[in-house]
This record gives structure tokens, C-alpha cells and sequence, in this order.
């Protein structure tokens, strides 16, 4: 992302070292670290939550497509309207009851 080099490191180091001092570097080194650890695990959290919310969605949209595909709609599973009275759902075996009788 940043093209730094070593030799841009080292002048940094030693601008740092000169404005704050040896006595202070550690801990502002420190607190810069912590900062910086608490910035990315930010960031990663963020990117994860974007990820998994466009996941879910492509997930809701897979499922819309096979319940067009299934010609049920969203009221019906929702408790809506009830599916007329000739219409056979998947998993309905009522159908499959006749047919054993049949063959007896």
C-alpha cells in the first residue's frame, strides 16, 4: 500500500528520536502499536460483518429463486393465504397414500 523503504524507517526512527527523546520513545513505540493493533482489529471486524451480510443476501436471494422455482410464494410461509385445496406442495405425500392402495 505504502511504498516505504528501509532507509525511510530509519530517518523516521531518528526524527522520533530526536522530537521525543530516548526516554520517551518506548512507550510512545508502544502506544502507537497498540493503537495501530486496535485500528486493524477494527478494520477486520468491519470487513467480516460486510462479508457475511453480503453472504446472507445472496443466500435470501437463492431462496426467493427456488420458491418462485417451487411456486410458493412468501405470504404462504408467512402464515398468509393457504395454497388452494388441489394444489400438491413438495413433501405432501397425501397423493402417495392412494397409490399404495391402488396397488394392493
Amino acid at each position: 500500500m505504502f511504498d516505504i523503504g528501509f532507509f525511510e524507517l530509519v530517518l523516521i526512527f531518528v526524527i522520533c528520536l530526536v522530537v521525543l527523546g530516548p526516554e520517551r520513545l518506548p512507550s510512545v513505540a508502544r502506544t502507537l502499536g497498540h493503537w495501530t493493533g486496535r485500528a486493524r482489529n477494527a478494520f477486520n471486524n468491519l470487513r467480516y460483518e460486510l462479508e457475511s451480510e453480503a453472504h446472507n443476501r445472496d443466500m435470501q436471494a437463492k431462496f426467493r429463486d427456488k420458491l418462485e422455482e417451487l411456486g410458493i410464494n412468501e405470504d404462504m410461509l408467512s402464515g398468509g393465504k393457504p395454497p388452494a385445496d388441489n394444489q400438491i406442495l413438495p413433501g405432501d405425500r397425501t397423493g402417495d397414500e392412494n397409490r399404495d392402495d391402488d396397488a394392493k
